[in-house]
């Protein structure tokens, strides 16, 4: 017996699609979680079956349905309510609990789906390194758009050294869709042949340039690239363009995630980096694109 769909997911998200990407530890999370924060906005950190679809051809009905099914419309229901406002993982913390008892009141599944086609929302996913994917993920959302995240990379390798990334231990726990031979899936040949033999710090380095250089290849109207020092020094711009191009508005959480951002001031990392930890030939190729984003001389 041949097996339908519930609905129609390419429509549901055609135009109300807005990713968030970058190099990991490049301000991704902050990110979502201000426009996360925003209404009518449903927020997704970091599923982990758009690592596992999303570069799979053929998979495109299978993940719309299960995004919405599985992901969007609890939220819709107002399901695994999470208030917590420091939790970066948070659901729904944006709305009140009498909005959040609307949501409890839609019994039916006919009724959620009436309740969004007046809503309207934007559905929000925060997906790090994906800037090799901005091609698929316009194959499979159509009318998508994304926020590509780009910071100073001593500061991305300098933090990715402190969390243990990019070891032979770290990446064999990858997941596996997401590697190839223990390495990133979108390096070059070039690079697969010399990642064995770098140190974490050079890894780190070339992670970095090759995402960033992936994220200035797509600049078409669907990408809009965002320079993390000046996000922490004025997020503004960045919210307004948001709110113009989706009708999505700030909440009162909205203003005090922007306030945090505003009067942030950057910590004293415990992991020094220079130039010196990046082995050649990396070390040349980071110092070229560091320079053309104007972090060096």
């Amino acid at each position: 017996m041949e097996m339908g769909i519930p609905c129609d997911y390419r429509s549901i998200f055609k135009d109300r699609v807005l990713f968030i990407t970058g190099v990991g530890r490049s301000g991704t999370t902050i990110l979502g979680k201000v426009i996360g924060s925003m209404k009518p906005v449903y927020y997704l950190f970091e599923p982990a079956i758009m690592k596992y679809l999303a570069p799979v051809e053929g998979t495109d009905d299978i993940l719309r349905g299960t995004l919405f099914e599985d992901y969007f419309l609890p939220q819709v229901h107002g399901r695994n309510t999470n208030f917590n406002e420091k939790d970066w993982t948070y659901s729904l913390n944006h709305f009140t609990e009498a909005e959040i008892k609307v949501r409890w009141n839609l019994d039916r599944r006919s009724n959620a789906m009436d309740f969004i086609k007046e809503e309207n929302p934007l559905y929000c996913i925060k997906n790090p390194e994906f800037q090799p994917l901005l091609d698929r993920l316009d194959e499979i959302f159509p009318g998508c758009f994304t926020l590509n995240i780009f910071r100073n990379g001593f500061d991305v390798i300098g933090s990715a050294l402190e969390r243990g990334w990019y070891t032979d231990e770290y990446m064999a726990g990858a997941i596996i869709d997401y590697t190839v031979n223990g390495m990133p899936f979108y390096l070059t040949e070039e690079d697969q042949e010399l990642w064995p033999g770098y140190g974490q710090a050079t890894r780190a380095a070339m992670v970095w340039r090759t995402l960033t250089e992936y994220g200035f290849q797509n600049n078409g109207q669907s990408v809009l690239d965002i320079n993390y020092e000046d996000f922490c020094i004025n997020p503004y711009p960045i919210i307004e363009e948001i709110e113009a191009r989706f009708g999505v508005r700030k909440t009162d959480i909205t203003e005090r995630h922007l306030d945090t951002i505003e009067n942030w001031k950057p910590e004293t990392k415990d992991v020094k980096v220079n130039l010196n930890m990046i082995a050649e030939p990396e070390r040349g190729l980071f110092l070229s694109l560091m320079q053309d984003l104007g972090y060096a001389e």
